[in-house]
This record gives C-alpha cells, sequence and structure tokens, in this order.
C-alpha cells in the first residue's frame, strides 16, 4: 500500500474489459411507439378532462365569464400540444438517453399533434 502511495504503481494489476450487451432491435421500435403514442395520451387527456368538465357543469360557469367557447378550446388544445411535447421528448430521454436526435423527433411529433388535430376535427 506504501509503494502506491508513494509511487503510483496499482498494487493488483486489473483489467476491464466490455463483454458488449446485445440489445434487442425492438428496444428502438418499442420506444418509438411510447414516445408518439404519448400524442394520443395528450389528446385523450384533454378530452376526458372536457367530458368531466361537461358532465359536472363546469361549462355553464364558464358561460358567464368573458371566455369565448373558442378561447377555451384553443387553451385545451395548447395544453393538449405542450403536454404531448412534454411526454415525448421526456420518454425519449428516459428510454434512449443522448442516442436521439431531438431535431427530427420534434417535427415527427409535431406532424402527430397536426395529424391527431385533423382527426379530432373530422370526427366532431
Amino acid at each position: 500500500m506504501l509503494d502506491y502511495l508513494a509511487h503510483g504503481k496499482p498494487l493488483v494489476d486489473i483489467k476491464i474489459e466490455n463483454l458488449g450487451v446485445r440489445v434487442s432491435p425492438a428496444r428502438a421500435y418499442l420506444a418509438a411507439f411510447i414516445v408518439l403514442g404519448m400524442v394520443l395520451i395528450a389528446g385523450l387527456v384533454v378530452g376526458f378532462t372536457t367530458i368531466e368538465e361537461k358532465e359536472s357543469r363546469v361549462l355553464r360557469a364558464y358561460a358567464v365569464t368573458p371566455l369565448s367557447i373558442r378561447e377555451y378550446f384553443l387553451g385545451k388544445g395548447f395544453f393538449a400540444v405542450g403536454l404531448s411535447f412534454a411526454l415525448s421528448f421526456l420518454s425519449a430521454y428516459i428510454l434512449l438517453g443522448n442516442q436521439v436526435n431531438y431535431g427530427p423527433l420534434f417535427w415527427t411529433v409535431q406532424g402527430r399533434v397536426v395529424m391527431a388535430a385533423f382527426v379530432s376535427i373530422a370526427i366532431s
């Protein structure tokens, strides 16, 4: 021990070798499914909160405020978009770390949000 402290020579020769753990190719597909599924989850959250407000008659309370129905749905829409972006990027970071190129991910999530908006408009 004294020799190590004085001369910096290790007492034991330690060899570290990376055995290379194979990662399943399905992991990337699962991560993409989860990341893009967050748009759906955010839309469902906003849809169910709107239904909850209608059933609990909160929408009647909004009728006496200066808030228009357009502003109400725009606020709900911006909340859904923000929530879907936050959940998508957070889940991508948790699942894949720094291996993700976040530029294309941003445009992909944005495209999914626009698609979800068109589908919801078409349904309603």
